[in-house]
């Protein structure tokens, strides 16, 4: 998981960077820019991590039941 959310702030730094370049301006303008963005990025990833580890679970739930109802019909 902490791959992960190190590639979410890693992807948060460069989106950062991308917006100051875009706006021409340069990259140590204003830097707490990108603690804001890489720390809004890992919270982003870090949920998004949260809610596909519950999916999975239900997945797994749903498919236990499914062999189970197919054993019982067999």
């Amino acid at each position: 998981m902490l791959s992960n959310l190190a590639g979410w702030a890693l992807f948060g730094a460069f989106a950062r960077a991308y917006q100051q370049a875009l706006r021409n301006m340069s990259f140590t303008y204003a830097p707490m820019g990108y603690v804001y963005s890489t720390g809004a990025w890992v919270g982003f990833g870090y949920l998004f991590e949260k809610w596909v580890r519950n999916n999975d679970e239900i997945i797994e739930e749903r498919l236990k039941k499914l062999k189970e109802q197919r054993q019982k019909t067999a």
